[in-house]
């Protein structure tokens, strides 16, 4: 048991990694793509985002292939949402940056964290829930 806790808060740490880095590294790509730093900085949570959850599921989600490409798209855009709503409302202000970019990693990582503790815990009620209607397959019980 407490493998597996150790394993998730292991698991989270990377994802808020993934969450302060790829910003910076898409905006980078988005910079010279473009060639205007305010368009690169202004485009670059939405796909850094996609990134750090596709990332996060291929690493750490152990599910069917179905499931590992579809439930980042799912946490992305909860993310992406949250992130935009609980932005706007300025409830974390951390000042430590002109353009907010601190504010949206921790209120990412924050929307992040929940929701894939969240979906976390659906999968392991829905395995138990198999194992059980398994277990009761094997003794003719129904």
């Amino acid at each position: 048991m407490r493998e597996v806790i150790k394993q998730r808060i292991f698991s989270y740490i990377i994802l808020g990694v993934l969450c302060a880095i790829m910003p910076y590294i898409t905006a980078i790509v988005l910079i010279i793509a473009t060639g205007d730093r305010i368009i690169g900085l202004s485009y670059c949570f939405i796909p850094s985002t996609i990134i750090a959850h596709f990332i996060f599921a291929i690493v750490f989600l152990k599910v069917k292939k179905i499931l590992k490409y579809t439930l980042p798209l799912v946490t992305a855009l909860i993310s992406i949402i949250g992130t935009y709503f609980f932005g706007s409302l300025n409830l974390f202000h951390i000042e430590f940056d002109m353009y907010g970019y601190w504010d949206m990693v921790l209120i990412h990582f924050i929307i992040a964290t929940t929701t894939w503790e969240i979906i976390y815990h659906i999968l392991k009620l829905l395995k138990t829930e198999r194992i059980e209607n398994e277990k009761r397959d094997k003794l003719g019980e129904y």
